[in-house]
């Protein structure tokens, strides 16, 4: 059970491994203001695994993994601009439909590379409706081969 934990927590940090940006790869549509008017920013709130993206992938969720993925896979973006997540927390970045996240600690520690401040970056972008949000961990091989060009995710309803 440990070792089944464990991998799920790897792969929900599996964005958090290098300390340089990643840029999105291409451009992302910007989000249309009258799709999310109550908002200037639409990534604030908390953001789950698509359900739709779990069942659109069903060779990556053989024994579970997308199904376990998803219940570590979360993301809460708060207006100051920090977020926390399942084992992380740091500061985003968003303007037209593109975000990056910068991770600034793991596991309640601070990142730290050779012995000063450090942020992980891991980049995404937001749907044009403003309804998915795709990020793309940097660590692609730890995933299925399905899923390594982005995981969609979804804001709560709960």
């Amino acid at each position: 059970m440990k070792l089944k934990c464990a991998f799920f927590v790897a792969i929900a940090l599996a964005g958090c491994s290098h300390t340089e940006p990643n840029p999105v790869k291409g451009p992302a549509d910007p989000v249309d203001p009258k799709a999310n008017p109550a908002s200037s920013n639409p990534l604030v709130g908390k953001w789950v695994v698509d359900p739709e993206f779990i069942s659109s992938h069903k060779d990556a969720d053989k024994g579970g993994f997308l199904t376990g993925l998803a219940k570590t896979f979360w993301f809460e973006f708060n207006a100051d601009k920090s977020f926390t997540a399942a084992a992380t927390e740091g500061t985003y970045v968003y303007a037209e439909g593109v975000v990056n996240l910068l991770t600034t600690s793991m596991g309640g520690k601070r990142l730290e590379q050779d012995g000063k401040p450090a942020a992980v970056s891991m980049p995404g972008e937001l749907s044009k409706d403003g309804t998915k949000l795709t990020l793309h961990p940097q660590q692609t091989e730890l995933l299925p081969a399905s899923i390594q060009t982005g995981i969609v995710l979804t804001k709560s309803k709960a």
